[in-house]
């Protein structure tokens, strides 16, 4: 039996495995099942997502399971653990060779298992499979990736968005830009801080600040992207650094000689020992430096500012929880909230918070539910007061609106997803005489989505597209007649303001579960096939506003 697994790097129908003959085939990247039945006519055999393996929840339970065994050995001085805050960085290719080991234990003894690339993927599978394992050489070189892969990256993002990357690999300590800015002398009266790496962080940071008008909040920015052009009268915003002090090195090399002996350790554990000797941890002690560096910036803030409370609004970005976990070393209040719909992350990561604040029922019970949190520190308080003036289906709106998302990320095949979605609602809003409008996510380059969307749609098709950047808000959705997203948080926005959604469940390959708690409380409209695009109109005649699903999406929290 002859298995061929497709590695997310290379284009399933682009190479030398094409023209050979295979028992069956396995996509390691995310493309949907509608993708793995066109190559399925291809390759002449069935082909499968091997996310299709997953067994609900058991394989990011196993990272949390994995992660615990570094936990408590790289402390430092502040009591903050930096296995912790680094390994968050790998927990993607730990789930995905949890997932892997598990597609090799179904292979048979006599089976040959070709890979199209070598790599981590390869390296895990030969730690189980031996022998069996075979990589084809693909078009392009693989192997150490060089310069112009990080430059391909680079350029799938916006122009300032790839600016603060290289800011953030190069001078990630603030040894440089601290320079920039003048010292701060700290403010008058006691303040909540709020911790920004981007955008949303700041909306969800502010919209919290405006329900308590009496409160001073000091809205302190790692980068560029956490600034706002505005904000309320009660906040002020900083930099980071501006609070910068120098290197912790006596400290450094401290947690490398523990960390020297760890890795000893971890050697011997499979899955992470696969991690380390394919070099994803040869980054940690830099990230330990660069960390270090950072966790002296933010000792700056609470050292010079009369900090009272922290607000944190996304702890899985390390930089951004390092305050939190500073100030809980004080006894001070530490209150955590995400941006987003959800943070699938808490399935596996720890809670540091005293509280943790959900915008409704629908995220409180994922929390609880799902992630197993303590349903004691869970509240419910949206940031911002809804307008719900106006939650009836919008009939009269000329706009249909794709949701992109940065796939890539999450080892999306953007392509496929766009092949699945775009033509068919091209072709019903021609029918329809609507606009469809590709709404595109802050990371994501509109040069590059628009040279990919020419692959997979007619120039007719590609000349009527609308393209939508910058910041989402309530105007794009006065013009909308309906949405569509894979699995994005504008759903719980759409259902909010009254715009129908449509959810693609045939690309719900994700782990983390976000599209069943969707369903579970009535977000969103699923459609199980590409095909089900045109069946949209019928279902949007159907369809009726439900004010009790909104307020299980978001309930402002009081002022008190």
């Amino acid at each position: 039996m002859k298995i061929l697994l497709l590695h997310p790097d290379d284009s399933p129908l682009a190479g030398s495995w094409v023209e050979q003959k295979w028992d069956a085939v396995y996509d390691l990247a995310r493309s949907g099942w509608a993708a793995c039945e066109r190559w399925s006519r291809i390759f002449g055999c069935t082909v499968k997502p091997i996310d299709g393996l997953r067994d609900g929840y058991a394989e990011i339970r196993k990272v949390r399971e994995l992660l615990q065994y570094g936990f408590g050995r790289l402390v430092d001085r502040e009591g903050l653990d930096w296995w912790e805050l680094t390994s968050i960085f790998v927990h993607q290719p730990l789930e995905n060779v949890i997932l892997l080991r598990k597609f090799a234990e179904q292979v048979a003894p006599l089976a040959e298992v070709w890979i199209t690339r070598d790599g981590i993927e390869a390296a895990a599978l030969r730690q189980w499979l031996g022998t069996q394992v075979r990589v084809i050489a693909p078009l392009a070189k693989t192997g150490r990736k060089g310069p112009r892969h990080y430059l391909n990256r680079l350029r799938r993002l916006p122009g300032a968005q790839g600016l603060q990357i290289l800011g953030d690999k190069y001078d990630a300590g603030y040894r440089v830009r601290r320079h920039f800015h003048a010292r701060v002398s700290g403010s008058d009266e006691p303040v909540v801080l709020i911790p920004s790496s981007y955008v949303n962080m700041s909306l969800t940071g502010t919209g919290y600040a405006r329900l308590a008008p009496d409160k001073r909040f000091l809205m302190v920015s790692t980068r560029q992207s956490g600034r706002l052009p505005d904000v309320p009268d009660n906040v002020k915003q900083g930099w980071l650094a501006a609070y910068a002090g120098d290197p912790s090195w006596e400290e450094y090399r401290e947690i490398i000689d523990r960390w020297t002996f760890l890795k000893r350790e971890i050697e011997g554990v499979p899955e992470l020992g696969v991690l380390l000797q394919a070099g994803l941890m040869g980054g940690f002690p830099k990230r330990f430096a660069d960390g270090l560096a950072i966790r002296n910036a933010w000792l700056g803030v609470l050292n010079v500012e009369p900090v009272e409370a922290v607000l944190c609004c996304d702890d899985s970005n390390p930089h951004t929880h390092i305050p939190l976990l500073l100030a809980k070393q004080r006894g001070l209040p530490t209150i955590a909230c995400h941006h987003g719909a959800f943070d699938g992350r808490h399935l596996f990561k720890r809670n540091h918070a005293d509280i943790i604040l959900a915008k409704g029922e629908m995220e409180q019970d994922y929390l609880v539910e799902t992630c197993g949190l303590d349903p004691s520190v869970v509240e419910i308080g949206a940031p911002n007061a809804i307008e719900r003036a106006n939650v009836a289906h919008k009939s009269e709106g000329d706009w249909i609106v794709f949701f992109s998302e940065p796939y890539e990320m999450t080892a999306g095949r953007t392509e496929e997803i766009y092949r699945d979605v775009i033509p068919g609602l091209s072709d019903l809003a021609k029918m329809s005489g609507k606009t469809l409008v590709v709404k595109l996510h802050p990371s994501e380059n509109l040069k590059d989505r628009q040279s990919l969307m020419r692959r997979v749609v007619t120039r007719e098709q590609a000349g009527a597209i609308h393209w939508r950047t910058g910041r989402f808000g309530p105007e794009l959705l006065e013009r909308t007649w309906f949405g569509l997203t894979v699995q994005s948080s504008v759903a719980m926005d759409c259902l909010i303001h009254g715009a129908p959604c449509f959810l693609c469940d045939w690309l719900d390959l994700w782990p983390y579960g976000y599209i069943r708690q969707y369903r579970k409380f009535g977000v969103g409209i699923g459609l199980h096939t590409p095909q089900d695009i045109a069946t949209i109109p019928e279902r949007l005649a159907a369809y009726t506003s439900d004010s009790d699903v909104v307020v299980d999406c978001s309930e402002t929290m009081s002022p008190q």
